[in-house]
């Protein structure tokens, strides 16, 4: 009997609530004017067998009432607008519109089906009704299938509600998994109960009973649990707010930091900020396509690139798509665009060489393979032409067979124009440096998200040459822009401003991406990347935020004034600010040899020239050094895209710091070198090898070297 009983009721319960489930009625209210808002009817919504929704008018007011009140306002000589209201949604109209169709109506609702919502309210004259002289009003119901999370408005207000609740201390729902659904299981315990007739003492019976309620308990968690495991295979979210290359993103719970992943219209973008209610992505590309509501699909891996020896030679963005039009690049490994840099033991001291071919920065402030020096100065003074000369410089090395001696370089342009990238483009092509190059490009144009991931994506393209033994060289043009890309993300992705509206981690954006240059000692493949990272300073200051970090990451700076590019010194090295920490280890005896002391005359030298302008007299040791740093100073001017072998920079540097050109007029400085060099060229090539294979100037090749110089001086007219 107590079972017949227990299964009625629990069925009329069911068929109650599962009648009611399928209706519910939405009550519509209206205003003619600026006055308050009057009861106009009700709108009883219900399911239908197909799962789609109908909706049905009803009234306890009479039609005719609503009629004459709806056509005197519509008789006013103003053309007055009456407003339809259901919850929150409102629904705004012409009195006129509808005196013209007779008062046909048709009220369209949108509804969430899930929430018992009305989204929407819209109200049509229905001119599809024949004109019967009485009000007549039709009702449609659309639903929303695809939309499966929240309203952003109300899931907004309720994310406020739960943050409010959880600062006043409020308590969440700790009941356990038969504390919340034990209803549910009282049924099925007693009809088990029931079912088992064999006589059983009271505690054997309370036992019973209470092991068959744990195991109903588990195996209804098993069952839940499995069947949540095996729903939403590809997890995904949808767009709540999109703007400013920034999407919020609600769902995707297990995202990862720095996952790719991927919108509607095909649009990629990468997770950065993880907070608890939503998803900061940044958007790579224009955000335009992109829209609320929008589906969100998680990739399930971390942002890469495709590396290789395939991309030599060609141009690409920041993703490691190709943008020169040359077709499509088949990669054989990817690497992911962030990845730890080298630590301690692989690590070796900088030792081998990087010659740039430019007099000034191999004789006085030397790089070596794997270090990272910093090009720094003010824009228009010829940063950009250094890095581009050094890119030139490696033909040399390239052409040979000997992989040791080849370095692969890697451009990446960051912020640049695209007419700036083409020429470079132009320039490496026209002396044929682009078969060892890889230029990756995020112009002034592309989206700061790939402003900021561009030179990861080159560094993880020169650690595949590092990481197999070989060196690459990579050049970022430039930081400076970078951290402006990275601090306009931050600010919109509201993270806490700093120093200049910096974020707080500007200066670990730099520091491990510089600290991925290194050379690897030869139980990790004995190969180097070298990093000769750019800043663009405002106005020599070299003391901002920026400028100060980078300096102090790298291994030396290079610094070029704009005063000295005016006075037409270029490269316009200011020689006291320019250091290199670590390259002197690696500089080649022979140029230690001859320029050893000529940082240090050129300094001396700016000392005394500024005491010379006032022309006073000078003792003739003063005179001496003055005269001697001008003509060094015009020695080490030098053209733009003409590196210089190592071999012959020691021969024309030998010729000035022994004096040898102290006579001669500084203006034929310039002349000198240029027929010195053609003559060596063309009768002293077996010189030249020795100095290039020897490395260092023995007494017998120093002795060569003076008589070279002094007997083409002989027959130098000045």
């Amino acid at each position: 009997m107590l079972l017949i009983l227990s299964v009625s009721f629990f069925t009329l319960l069911n068929v109650f609530a599962f009648s009611h489930a399928h209706e519910w009625n939405v009550e519509l209210l209206y205003s003619l004017g600026e006055k308050d808002f009057m009861p106009f009817g009700n709108v009883v919504v219900e399911k239908q067998n197909d799962g789609n929704y109908t909706g049905k008018f009803t009234s306890e007011r009479p039609l005719a009432d609503l009629l004459k009140s709806l056509t005197d306002a519509a008789a006013n000589p103003k053309d007055v607008n009456y407003k339809m209201r259901v919850g929150n949604a409102f629904s705004l109209n012409s009195l006129k519109a509808f005196s013209h169709s007779n008062f046909g109506h048709l009220i369209e609702l949108t509804i969430d089906q899930m929430s018992r919502k009305v989204l929407s309210v819209t109200h049509y004259p229905n001119h599809n009704k024949s004109p019967i002289g009485e009000l007549q009003i039709d009702v449609r119901v659309k639903q929303i299938r695809e939309i499966s999370g929240p309203e952003t408005t109300s899931y907004l207000q309720r994310i406020e509600e739960e943050k409010r609740a959880r600062q006043h201390g409020a308590t969440q729902d700790n009941r356990s998994f038969l504390q919340k659904y034990w209803m549910y299981f009282v049924p099925v315990i007693l009809f088990m109960s029931i079912l088992n007739k064999s006589p059983k003492t009271a505690f054997s019976t309370s036992a019973r009973l209470s092991a068959s309620s744990a195991e109903v308990s588990r195996i209804l968690e098993e069952k839940i649990l499995g069947q949540a495991s095996q729903i939403n295979l590809e997890e995904t979210g949808r767009v709540l707010s999109i703007g400013d290359g920034i999407a919020r993103v609600y769902g995707l719970k297990n995202i990862q930091a720095e996952e790719m992943v991927e919108f509607d219209s095909g649009m990629k973008g990468m997770a950065l900020n993880l907070e608890p209610d939503n998803v900061g992505v940044v958007v790579f590309g224009n955000d335009k396509v992109i829209k609320e509501g929008d589906v969100v699909k998680r990739t399930g891996s971390i942002v890469d690139v495709g590396v290789g020896e395939a991309l030599l030679g060609r141009v690409v963005d920041a993703l490691g798509n190709p943008i020169d039009g040359k077709g499509p690049i088949s990669f054989s490994k990817r690497s992911r665009v962030e990845v730890k840099a080298p630590g301690i033991i692989p690590r070796v001291g900088v030792r081998e060489p990087m010659l740039t071919g430019v007099k000034a920065v191999d004789s006085l402030v030397p790089i070596g393979r794997g270090q990272r020096e910093l090009i720094i100065g003010d824009r228009q003074t010829g940063k950009t032409a250094i890095a581009i000369d050094t890119i030139i410089n490696q033909k040399r090395f390239n052409s040979s067979t000997e992989e040791k001696k080849k370095l692969y370089c890697i451009y990446v342009a960051i912020g640049q124009k695209r007419s700036t990238v083409a020429q470079i483009v132009k320039r490496l092509t026209d002396t044929d440096s682009m078969k060892y190059t890889i230029i990756v490009s995020a112009t002034a144009s592309d989206a700061a998200p790939l402003q900021f991931l561009a030179p990861y994506s080159g560094a993880a393209m020169g650690e595949f040459f590092r990481d197999n033994g070989k060196h690459a060289l990579i050049i970022y043009d430039d930081l400076s822009k970078q951290a402006v890309a990275y601090r306009q993300m931050s600010l919109l992705l509201r993270r806490p401003p700093g120093r200049e509206a910096y974020p707080g981690d500007v200066f670990y954006l730099h520091s491990r991406l510089l600290e991925r240059a290194a050379k690897m000692n030869e139980t990790h493949g004995g190969g180097s990347m070298t990093a000769l990272p750019i800043i663009e300073t405002q106005a020599g200051d070299v003391s901002a935020y920026i400028p100060t970090n980078v300096i102090s990451i790298t291994d030396g700076q290079i610094f070029l004034e704009t005063e000295l590019f005016y006075k037409g010194v270029r490269p316009a090295i200011n020689v006291g600010l320019s250091v290199s920490r670590v390259g002197s280890a690696a500089q080649t005896k022979s140029m230690k040899q001859v320029a050893g002391s000529m940082k240090l005359e050129l300094a001396q030298y700016r000392e005394v020239a500024a005491f010379a302008q006032f022309g006073s007299d000078l003792d003739a040791s003063t005179q001496q050094l003055l005269n001697r740093g001008v003509r060094l100073t015009e020695l080490l001017k030098q053209g733009q895209y003409v590196p210089m072998a190592i071999e012959e920079q020691v021969a024309v540097i030998y010729a000035g710091v022994k004096g040898h050109l102290d006579k001669i007029d500084p203006s034929q400085i310039t002349r000198f070198e240029r027929e010195f060099l053609a003559h060596i060229r063309a009768h002293e090539q077996e010189l030249l090898k020795v100095i290039r294979e020897e490395g260092q100037l023995t007494t017998a090749t120093d002795d060569k070297l003076k008589n070279l110089v002094t007997s083409f001086l002989g027959g130098f007219k000045a």
